[in-house]
């Protein structure tokens, strides 16, 4: 199968970054409304509403921007977390200064999660299979123990911002 145009010819895999490898492009997810970021042996899988590949720079966060969400999350940046009977309950979200963890503090309850343990990262109504009324904006970390955390964001950039770095992150760990 020839690479789309907007890619050279080659192997991605090869590609790599500071903060671990970046994903490769596969076909369009099932679902066209949604996109999602999920680990695999291929790589990550994205899709639009158009069900085209989106371009590298409308999806794929830059350097910069990289760079400025891991100062604000390792300082801690308070996010919007769905509970699984769709109440939304305000928390803080702090990456350790090794990208290894994340702790989420919700009022007096608060949990460390190894980034390890971060199995996929799905965005928007994906994954279709839990309690959790999803909604576009949300971002959902499904874990290896088979617990799922849902995060609803104000807007579609910050989500695809913060699932992206996650996810690589995560499969840096591994």
């Amino acid at each position: 199968m020839a690479a789309p145009a907007h890619f050279p010819e080659g192997n991605f895999d090869t590609q790599q970054s500071t903060l671990g490898p970046l994903p490769t492009f596969n076909k369009p997810a099932r679902d066209p409304d949604t996109m999602s970021v999920a680990s695999s042996d291929v790589g990550s899988e994205f899709s639009v509403a158009s069900g085209l590949l989106p371009q590298p720079s409308d999806s794929v966060p830059e350097k910069a921007e990289i760079k400025r969400f891991v100062k604000e999350l390792v300082k801690g940046k308070k996010y919007t977390v769905v509970t699984t009977e769709g109440d939304l309950r305000a928390c803080t979200v702090a990456l350790s200064k090794k990208l290894n963890s994340m702790k989420i503090q919700a009022g007096d309850q608060s949990r460390k999660i190894p980034l390890t343990s971060v199995a996929d990262v799905h965005v928007g109504r994906e994954p279709a299979d839990i309690k959790t009324p999803l909604g576009d904006l949300d971002a959902t970390l499904a874990l290896t123990n088979g617990e799922c955390i849902t995060f609803r964001f104000d807007s579609a950039k910050v989500r695809d911002t913060f699932a992206m770095c996650i996810q690589l992150f995560s499969q840096n760990q591994r």
